[in-house]
Formats: structure tokens, C-alpha cells, sequence
């Protein structure tokens, strides 16, 4: 179900992770909920067809916004926003580290400065060097971004 606005009004965002919260005025298009129904099978020895039974359900919030709100996009992406500042559009890159030298990624556009975040496959950050990066950290010059020989590819 879509329910679609026509006038604007206030934006609230509470962000789950410290519960702190967003205000800000602003115009919704519209809103959009999908709920999935999660199921596994179970092969049965005895029937034609697999049992299946309920594995959960998910579900998904699409808020569209007639105009880019700043503030709650940073909200949205852990940032922080300042007032007349510009917002840095997040871009995501996936890429392995290289298993034999150089240890290095060249990134598709130069990052603006102090911007970059690398997590690995678990999810856990790697650490933002000057130089001379060692096991679990990284450091970045223009676009290219080097690793430890501890962080290669196995």
C-alpha cells in the first residue's frame, strides 16, 4: 500500500541505534511498506510435496521526499550536518585487498578528504593511518588506498 501526501509538514526521524531524534520540515511524496513472509521447506519422506513453514516475516519502509533533506540524509548515514554545509553523497565501493604487492585499491573517484570508511567482511572498521598502515588499518593518498601485507587476501 502507497499512501501519498500533497502538503508539508514536519520530518521526524528517530534513529534506532541511540534513539536520538530529527525534526525537520519538509514535503513526503509518499510512503511505501512491504512486509514479506519468510518460509523454509523441509523435504517429507511421506508426501509429493515439502512441507513448508514460516520462517518470519520482513518488512521494508520507502520514504520518498520531494526535495533532498540534508539534515536527515546525515542523520540517516551517521554524519553530522552543519548548517549551510554541503552533504557528501555516500558512495559505495566493493573490492577485495590484492594478495601480493603492491596493496593497494585505486578507488573510482578521489575521495574528498577524511571521508573514507573500510570495513571488511564482518563489518568491523579498519583504522584511518597518515601512512605506513599496519595489520587492520589502511591509508589513503588521492584515490589510491593502501593496506597492510597483514590485511592481503589469503
Amino acid at each position: 500500500m502507497e499512501l501519498v501526501y500533497k502538503k508539508a509538514g514536519h520530518v521526524e526521524l528517530v534513529r534506532y541505534s541511540d534513539s536520538k531524534r530529527f525534526l525537520k520540515n519538509g514535503v513526503v511524496s509518499s510512503v511505501a511498506s512491504k512486509i514479506t513472509n519468510k518460509t523454509n521447506t523441509l523435504p517429507d519422506g511421506n508426501k509429493i510435496f515439502d512441507l513448508t513453514f514460516s520462517a518470519g516475516k520482513a518488512g521494508q519502509v520507502v520514504v520518498n521526499f520531494s526535495s533532498f533533506q540534508p539534515a536527515l540524509y546525515a542523520a540517516l548515514t551517521s554524519a553530522t550536518f552543519t548548517e549551510g554545509a554541503t552533504v557528501a553523497v555516500r558512495k559505495i565501493e566493493e573490492t577485495t585487498i590484492p594478495a601480493t604487492a603492491p596493496l593497494t585499491v585505486t578507488l573510482a573517484k578521489t575521495p574528498v578528504t577524511d571521508t573514507v570508511v573500510i570495513h571488511n567482511e564482518d563489518d568491523s572498521p579498519f583504522v584511518k593511518v597518515a601512512s605506513g598502515p599496519t595489520s587492520g588499518q589502511f591509508s589513503v593518498s588521492g584515490s589510491t588506498v593502501t593496506f597492510a601485507s597483514d590485511n592481503a587476501e589469503d
